[in-house]
């Protein structure tokens, strides 16, 4: 099995950034929703939404954050770089091609043990 090419790494890298980017929106969408019940000022509306949107706002922080299942992915093709090129960590992979990850998905590598610096 030969070693994932440079354009189709970054593809997947920029999925799986993308996926997480999307998923922490979801909280601050959640957040502004909180602020506009709040700004209704009339205290039965108030009362009657602010829990419920708060707790949603809540739960959206909690569930996502990095998700496993996206660790797993990053874990899975970092790993396959780092066996299959037999590279001794991804920075060295991402010298030897010249390239960069997002920034998303260096924290998400950085999550999963595989600690990347060349971001862009």
């Amino acid at each position: 099995m030969a070693l994932i090419s440079y354009s189709d790494y970054r593809n997947l890298a920029d999925q799986l950034a993308d996926a997480r980017d999307s998923m922490a929106s979801i909280s601050t969408y959640a957040l502004d929703a909180v602020y506009d019940v709040v700004m209704l000022q009339d205290v039965d509306q108030e009362i009657d939404l602010l829990y419920e949107f708060w707790d949603t706002y809540v739960l959206s922080t909690e569930s996502f954050g990095i998700p496993s299942s996206l660790l797993t992915a990053v874990r899975a093709l970092q790993k396959h770089v780092l066996v299959r090129g037999g590279y001794d960590d991804i920075d060295d992979y991402l010298t030897d091609v010249g390239g960069t990850v997002p920034r998303s998905f260096a924290d998400m590598s950085e999550a999963a043990g595989y600690p990347v610096t060349l971001i862009g």
